[in-house]
């Protein structure tokens, strides 16, 4: 999350004056299971300037369509009039389980001008993985997996 973080001028200009460390910094960006209006309580969020909600989604125990159940979560929130940034972050093995359905609620919800961002985890590198690169490696070992059969 601190790459993506850095992305952000403010938090690179924070960071590169060295007033604060890195856990100051995010004890002063990100929170907790608050309410953030118009949206209702994220796991995560942080603002420095603009609002991204994080979602942390397991998918297990959300019924037979649990992709249609989330889409239909992230447009309520859109729909409510909410103008933050939404990012929906799955551990890899959820995340590899629905990638071809993810890829198509992606693209649907890019169409119609909700932005979501997907991740999952880069564990050995501590940082987050976009949908689309998550999907590259997945097709890069699954065609590996393919030459050695």
């Amino acid at each position: 999350m601190l790459d993506l973080l850095l992305e952000d001028a403010e938090f690179r200009h924070t960071v590169a004056g060295g007033a604060i460390g890195y856990k100051e910094l995010l004890d002063r960006f990100a929170r907790v299971e608050e309410e953030v209006e118009g949206y209702g309580m994220p796991d995560i969020y942080f603002n420095n300037g603009r609002t991204t909600c994080i979602e942390i989604e397991m998918l297990f125990g959300r019924g037979a369509e649990p992709i249609q159940e989330m889409k239909q979560r992230l447009i309520d929130k859109k729909m409510s009039g909410s103008s933050v940034e939404q990012w929906i972050v799955m551990e890899n093995y959820t995340m590899y389980r629905h990638l071809k359905e993810l890829i198509r609620l992606w693209k649907e919800l890019r169409k119609s001008n909700n932005a979501v961002r997907f991740f999952t985890l880069d564990v050995v590198k501590e940082d987050l993985i976009p949908l689309a690169k998550f999907a590259r490696l997945a097709i890069s070992v699954f065609k590996d997996a393919q030459e050695i059969v």
